[in-house]
């Protein structure tokens, strides 16, 4: 493998390593976006619950 061959196989390795980066991080993000979602929910629920039970 010669000098210029090794080298543009770095250079394709290092975009998809980050290109695999970015996309963790977006799912990442995904993740935290849902989580702070789910827990919204569930403190409207629990808030309605309380509301209910002295009515």
């Amino acid at each position: 493998m010669n000098r210029l061959n090794l080298m543009n196989l770095i250079l394709i390795a290092s975009e998809m390593l980050a290109i695999i980066t970015t996309q963790t991080l977006w799912l990442t993000q995904l993740k935290q976006i849902n989580l702070t979602v789910i827990l919204e929910v569930a403190f409207q629920k629990m808030e309605y619950i309380q509301l209910n039970r002295f009515t």
